[in-house]
């Protein structure tokens, strides 16, 4: 609440802007002047005692007794309640979400913690590096402790691992407040529904990366989980949040094409029933696996792209390819939308597209056939011309890299991943991939 007046332009205008605080505020102002001004006069009438006689003394003793009893009053007359004050512009969880506007809002923020860097193998793709399709990337000395997931030799204290198990609750954390909290908003019941079901697919995404990554971990289905929680078997989330949630989710969830266009991102029936199959693979159920599969094909929402490389880029962005894809803006701003998912991996040095991290393995490269087209559509070589810019590369980087000094085995080529590249000599086109 603000303090209002009917004239504040015959105010002087050194009380404008206390007139525009807080109520709290303009009282704590108060106090602190009366404050400073008895603590000056009794700082005065001491020093005043020093210097006068003898019989004005015991008055001037009464003075400042009376002084220090108002003092003390003026340091403690506040209740307690005088300084338990709302948290001022911004929402609190008792606040929000109380509106179908606040519901909407609750369930976009599920899909931006997707958005975070962290999100995704805790920055850098160390699962990719952790393969034998990539290596590291970069140059050499460019977090070269990420060489330790590549050997396999990290530990538990790697620098990156937290911030990636913390990002994916984050996640979580989100889904669960609106789970739990638009159920009692007074709203469309469709589309409370909706944003259920969308928050328990978002919930499911990131347990199923989590018990995949962690193996047994702790089951948070609450906004306000005991601190105590201990790890549960990785077959009771998959039993009691993953399964579950997307089985309500290809139930509740709209197909592809019955999304307006404003829409267009959100999860669908499609990507739940995909994700299922998905986790029945991992469960060795091939059987349910083959049959959630089947259902996505014959609903005909899906299709390959003509061109492969249309299927990673900005032209086939949310195309008949794409089952579910996490959206982004091209910005370098995170609050505006952007996401620095490809910037991590774009051409390093010439043009200056990225990092340079996830290159792809010699490995790799050689498991194309020949004339197969999906392999420039995987691996960028140096001296390629893509979108009229030529890939020059990093100077800092060699061009080979042999395994020994008798450069008779080739250990890594300075090659990128075709998969993120967007046109453009900038790393900010990136951020919208």
């Amino acid at each position: 609440m603000y303090l209002q007046c009917q004239n504040i332009q015959d105010i002087p205008r050194k009380f404008q802007a206390i007139m525009r605080l807080p109520q709290v505020l303009i009282w704590a102002f108060i106090r602190q002047l009366l404050f400073t001004q008895l603590a000056l006069m009794l700082i005065f009438n001491v020093i005043t005692m020093k210097i006068m006689k003898n019989n004005n003394f015991k008055k001037i003793l009464a003075v400042n007794g009376k002084l220090l009893i108002v003092l003390m009053i003026v340091l403690t007359a506040c209740k307690k309640d005088f300084l338990d004050v709302d948290p001022q512009g911004s929402e609190t969880s008792a606040l929000f979400p109380k509106s179908a506007e606040d519901a909407r809002l609750a369930v976009n923020a599920s899909y931006t913690a997707l958005r975070e860097w962290n999100y995704h193998s805790g920055g850098f793709p160390i699962l990719d590096i952790m393969s034998d399709e990539a290596t590291k990337g970069s140059n050499p000395g460019d977090a070269a402790r990420l060489n330790l997931f590549d050997s396999f030799q990290f530990t538990a204290s790697s620098t990156d691992i937290f911030p990636w198990y913390s990002a994916l609750y984050k996640a979580v954390k989100r889904a669960n407040i609106v789970i739990e909290k638009i159920p009692p908003i007074a709203m469309d019941e469709n589309l409370k529904t909706r944003y259920i079901a969308e928050a328990r697919f978002l919930r499911a995404f990131s347990y199923f990366t989590l018990v995949r990554a962690f193996g047994d971990v702790p089951m948070v289905v609450t906004t306000t989980p005991d601190y105590t929680l201990v790890r549960s078997p990785k077959q009771v989330i998959y039993d009691e949040v993953i399964i579950k949630d997307l089985e309500f989710a290809m139930t509740n969830l709209p197909e592809k094409d019955q999304y307006s266009e404003n829409d267009i991102g959100r999860a669908t029936a499609g990507a739940a029933k995909s994700l299922l199959a998905k986790v029945y693979l991992y469960l060795k159920d091939y059987q349910k696996a083959a049959n959630y599969s089947v259902q996505v094909i014959k609903s005909n929402q899906y299709d390959l792209e003509t061109e492969f490389t249309d299927a990673f880029s900005l032209a086939g962005q949310f195309g008949k390819e794409s089952v579910f894809e996490i959206g982004a803006a091209p910005f370098e701003d995170f609050s505006q939308g952007g996401n620095q998912f490809a910037n991590t991996q774009g051409v390093r040095g010439d043009p200056n597209k990225g990092w340079g991290f996830n290159r792809p393995s010699i490995a790799l490269i050689n498991s194309f056939e020949p004339g197969d087209k999906r392999k420039l559509g995987t691996v960028i070589f140096l001296g390629e011309t893509i979108d009229g810019i030529r890939i020059n590369g990093d100077p800092a980087t060699a061009d080979t890299t042999w395994t020994d000094a008798t450069h008779t085995t080739i250990a890594e080529l300075e090659t990128y991943n075709r998969k993120v590249w967007t046109p453009g000599t900038t790393t900010v086109g990136r951020m919208g991939l």
